[in-house]
């Protein structure tokens, strides 16, 4: 599900204005909201990836304790 979810967002992070690119047609406004959705999608994703990490280290280790 995580997974997904990690997808979904990089999916969603590309479909976002970059600020840099942004065309001379968007104003200081749009290219700020842009900037701050990109940012905290960019942050959701990283936390995605610390709890699959953090998930998988949790099940490696209550494998490795309940098979020894």
């Amino acid at each position: 599900m995580l997974v997904e979810l990690q997808d979904a967002f990089q999916t969603f992070i590309l479909t976002i204005p970059n600020p840099l690119t942004a065309s001379l047609t968007d104003g200081p406004r749009e290219i700020h909201v842009f900037s701050k959705v990109r940012i905290l999608s960019l942050l959701l994703m990283q936390t995605i990836a610390i709890i699959r990490q953090q998930t998988c280290l949790f099940v490696k280790t209550s494998n490795w304790q309940y098979n020894s």
